[in-house]
């Protein structure tokens, strides 16, 4: 499926919800769209995506226009949907600060990696208990990424295994660490290990 989609997009879909990843859509991702409950066009070739309107009486719940090519700045308005649940809007081309209303969101999950952000954290989004578990989500950005100066970082939970495949909580092994890197390995970096003993003291 290729094309754009026009202004009136969102008042198409009678079952309030528009599932549309994984085709090569371009153009701008209208503001009808926040009609709608749940919105799905990752994976797609948008490069922009409109404001909300009146985001107080957005219905939305569940927003992911992951994986395109979406410049500018992101949208202020989205983190002031009262409804939303979701948002991925990780690897696009997103820069500039992450806006002020975002820290005041509320939901299950955020994604935001793989841009171009820069600045510091919104000081409401690290007082959120939310961020507590979706950092690791946010703080992976291409080019000088954001400034981390004051931040702490809470480890989320998770289960790893030693050699011999013996399971253990995450803060039973990390607990007398301090994190001091956050690297990203792509298969086939010769430079990983290398990397790793100059840039991690475990």
């Amino acid at each position: 499926l290729s094309g754009t989609l026009p202004d009136s997009f969102g008042d198409l879909a009678s079952n309030g919800a528009i599932y549309l990843s994984n085709n090569a859509l371009t153009g701008v991702i209208p503001s009808s769209l926040y009609r709608l409950y749940y919105v799905d066009l990752s994976d797609n070739d948008f490069t922009g995506i409109e404001d909300v309107d009146n985001p107080s009486v957005s219905p939305m719940r569940r927003l992911d226009v992951s994986g395109n090519r979406i410049s500018g700045e992101l949208p202020a308005e989205i983190g002031r949907l009262p409804m939303l649940e979701y948002l991925d809007l990780s690897d696009n081309l997103f820069a500039g600060a992450i806006p002020s209303s975002y820290g005041d969101m509320n939901m299950n999950s955020l994604f935001l990696n793989g841009n171009m952000l820069t600045g510091k954290f919104p000081p409401s989004m690290l007082d959120n208990d939310y961020f507590d578990y979706y950092w690791p989500q946010i703080i992976v950005q291409k080019g000088d990424g954001l400034d981390f100066e004051g931040v702490e970082l809470f480890m989320p939970e998770f289960l790893c295994y030693d050699q011999e495949k013996n399971p253990y909580v995450s803060s039973e092994v990390f607990s007398e660490n301090e994190l001091t890197l956050i690297y990203t390995w792509s298969e086939g970096d010769d430079e990983f290990l290398e990397r790793l003993g100059m840039w991690y003291d475990a």
